[in-house]
C-alpha cells in the first residue's frame, strides 16, 4: 500500500503511515491486490453492491440454487416422516436438530411421540414447509 501524503509504500495493516505519521485510515487498493472496499451507498439500504443490475437479491428465506445443488422434494419428505416417523424426513431436508428431536421424543415415548412425525409430514406435503434446512424452495 501507498500512503495518500508521502506516497511512500507501508506495510499492510499499519494504522498510520511510518514516514511521514500521517494517522488517516489508509484503506488498501486494487493495485495492491486487494478487493475495492463494500461500497458505503449501498450499506445504507442494505443491499448487495456485488448483485447484478435489475434483479432481486434473494432474502434469507429464499435463496438462489447454486450450480450442482439438487432442490430436495416436497414430496419425498413429506412421505419419509410418514412412512418412517422417526423423523427420517427432517433428516433428508436438511433439518438435523429437529430430526433428532423427533427421533428422541419417538424412542422416549415408546412410539407415542410418532403422531409428532405423522402431523409434521402430512404439514410438509400440503406445503406449510416451503425451504429446506439450507433455505433453498422445495420442488413441488
Amino acid at each position: 500500500m501507498t500512503c495518500q501524503y508521502c506516497q511512500q509504500q507501508i506495510p499492510v495493516g499499519a494504522v498510520s503511515c511510518p514516514y511521514c505519521g500521517a494517522a488517516t485510515p489508509i484503506q488498501p487498493t486494487p493495485a495492491d491486490g486487494y478487493p475495492p472496499p463494500y461500497p458505503t451507498d449501498y450499506q445504507a439500504y442494505g443491499q448487495n453492491p456485488y448483485a447484478a443490475p435489475g434483479y432481486p437479491v434473494p432474502t434469507p428465506a429464499y435463496q438462489a440454487m447454486p450450480y450442482g445443488v439438487e432442490q430436495k422434494s416436497k414430496l419425498a419428505g413429506g412421505l419419509l416422516n410418514i412412512l418412517l416417523p422417526i423423523g427420517v424426513g427432517r433428516f433428508y431436508m436438511g433439518y438435523t436438530t429437529l430430526g433428532i428431536a423427533q427421533l428422541v421424543v419417538t424412542l422416549l415415548t415408546f412410539g407415542v411421540g410418532a403422531l409428532w412425525s405423522l402431523i409434521d409430514g402430512i404439514m410438509i406435503l400440503i406445503g406449510n414447509v416451503k425451504v429446506d434446512g439450507n433455505g433453498y424452495p422445495l420442488k413441488d
